[in-house]
């Protein structure tokens, strides 16, 4: 086209029409700017496409990362709720010798239960990466970008913090019995050691202090479960804000299945005979009880949550139940619900959803 231009400009000028010259030296002029500019469009949005694809990349870094981070998380609560069980026979139980002795000869679960600790570890350095990229996020990653803020500047932080007191009481607690007590460091058991487990106010007040700051409403269990939600939601966004299929996974709350559940049950339990089982509907899914007591109403218990740990188990914050258990029949209905509480295993309790209660059928 340059070419053409540049006969009709030679043309022009032997015929002497200046004022046709200037015109088309003008459109000649546009032209190589119009060009330029396309140019110039084609190339920021190749580098805007790879700047995209750059931050899409270590999304999923990110995201690989919050299922790592999440499956510690489940760990932990399994840890915990063991750890709730046992201190729970140290607080409501009168320990005996069988307590303390295990099968091999050596000290039984109750006897460790204070022994040794276990945290989550939650990597931020796909996090911070992707903020040295932050130019590169596109506006329609807002919401995404405010969930991961949230979960790794202020979530994080706390549990870091809370992480770290329970870790400390820990090593008191071990401190203390290592210069208290020669038979501590013995392997084998040591019959001196039944005084301790058996009579000093001592064990008790640990056990308490131990449940207190690790398991409580206010301890490392629970900040770890809400570690754990959040993290969940994050992870649900960035496969939503990149538009990829997302395979089912344990830790996601299917709020489709859940529905199978929700209703009114009835329940064996000494105190308790009903339980009523919904959704809460918030920034985070999840679901929320009630129990009934026998010839009462129904009463709210406090973070009576129910938290997934896998497609049909959960974890309650609430201190009468720790884990609830679904156990549906081949049509996906829920037939049972096991129960644990917070001093034992699963407790032999059956519920089962009655025909007609709340308007919905078994």
């Amino acid at each position: 086209m340059i070419t053409v231009f540049r006969k009709i400009r030679a043309k022009l000028l032997k015929q002497n029409k200046f004022t046709n010259y200037l015109l088309y030296a003008a459109g000649e002029i546009l032209l190589v700017i119009f060009g330029i500019l396309i140019a110039l469009n084609i190339n920021n949005r190749n580098e805007a496409a790879k700047e995209l694809q750059k931050v899409d990349n270590i999304l999923l870094q990110v995201a690989g990362n919050l299922e790592r981070e999440i499956g510690e998380a489940t760990d932990f609560l399994d840890f915990g709720l063991r750890k709730d069980s046992l201190i729970g026979i140290i607080l409501n139980k009168k320990l005996t010798r069988d307590d303390i002795i295990a099968d091999d000869g050596g000290y039984s679960d109750v006897a460790m239960a204070l022994n040794g600790v276990n945290t989550i570890f939650a990597n931020r350095n796909y996090y911070d990466v992707l903020n040295q990229n932050k130019n590169g996020v596109p506006a329609e990653y807002a919401d995404m970008m405010n969930t991961l803020d949230i979960l790794y500047n202020q979530i994080h932080q706390r549990l870091l913090k809370v992480e770290g007191g329970f870790i400390e009481e820990s090593k008191r607690i071990i401190q203390y019995r290592s210069d208290t007590y020669a038979w501590y460091h013995n392997r084998t058991f040591d019959e001196a050691s039944l005084d301790f487990y058996l009579r000093d106010f001592r064990f008790k007040n640990q056990a308490e202090d131990f449940r207190l700051n690790g398991l409580g409403d206010g301890g490392v269990l629970a900040h770890t479960m809400f570690y754990r939600i959040v993290a969940s939601v994050a992870y649900l966004k960035i496969y939503k804000a990149l538009d990829k299929e997302l395979e089912q996974k344990d830790f996601v709350l299917d709020t489709a299945f859940t529905k199978n559940f929700l209703g009114e049950y009835r329940l064996e339990h000494p105190i308790y005979d009903r339980l009523e089982v919904n959704m809460r509907n918030g920034s985070y899914p999840m679901m929320k009880f009630r129990l009934m007591e026998k010839g009462g109403d129904y009463v709210p218990i406090s973070r009576g949550e129910l938290h997934t740990l896998s497609k049909a188990e959960y974890y309650s914050e609430s201190g009468v139940f720790r884990h609830f258990r679904f156990l549906p029949d081949s049509t996906g209905k829920p037939i049972r619900i096991r129960l644990k509480q917070a001093e034992k295993e699963y407790i032999a309790v059956k519920i089962e959803r009655e025909e007609g209660l709340n308007g919905s059928k078994k």
